[in-house]
């Protein structure tokens, strides 16, 4: 019966160690997506306030 039982008691084991590494990389995945999706709305953000202010400056221009 000890046999059957290491065994069982490993599988245990291994299938925690699983479950963690997937979350980990879950964890890692989504960090890693949040990120990009933080310099892409910055990205974003910034181009438009670039624009606007190229258009504040064209008018600028364009009223002297």
């Amino acid at each position: 019966e000890e046999p059957a039982e290491f065994i069982f008691d490993f599988f245990w084991g291994l299938m925690h160690v699983i479950i963690f590494i997937c979350y980990v990389k879950i964890l890692y995945i989504m960090n890693v997506l949040s990120n990009k999706l933080c310099d892409y709305y910055a990205l974003t953000v910034n181009v438009f306030i670039g624009q606007t202010k190229k258009k504040e400056v064209e008018s600028i221009w364009s009223d002297k």
